[in-house]
């Protein structure tokens, strides 16, 4: 029986493959792209746990250099 963190990489999405491979969190391993969206992106992914089973993986886009403040900045005087 072939391990799920073993498995091969699919290259079929063409995108965002930089992410393949990665590990998050010291056991997911990013195996494929499987969708995007809106609220970021989902992967096929392995437990590398004692487990070692596939997984789905939520990716969410990076908050960096987003705004302190996310609302319309209010005016508080008066």
């Amino acid at each position: 029986m072939s391990d799920c963190c073993d498995a091969g990489v699919s290259a079929s999405t063409g995108v965002r493959m930089e992410l393949s491979g990665l590990t998050l969190a010291g056991r997911y391993q990013l195996k494929e792209l499987l969708g995007r969206g809106g609220m970021g992106e989902v992967w096929l992914g392995c437990d590398a746990s004692v487990l070692r089973r596939d997984v789905a993986v939520k990716v969410m886009p990076s908050t960096a250099g987003a705004a302190a403040e996310p609302w319309p900045a209010v005016d508080r005087t008066g």
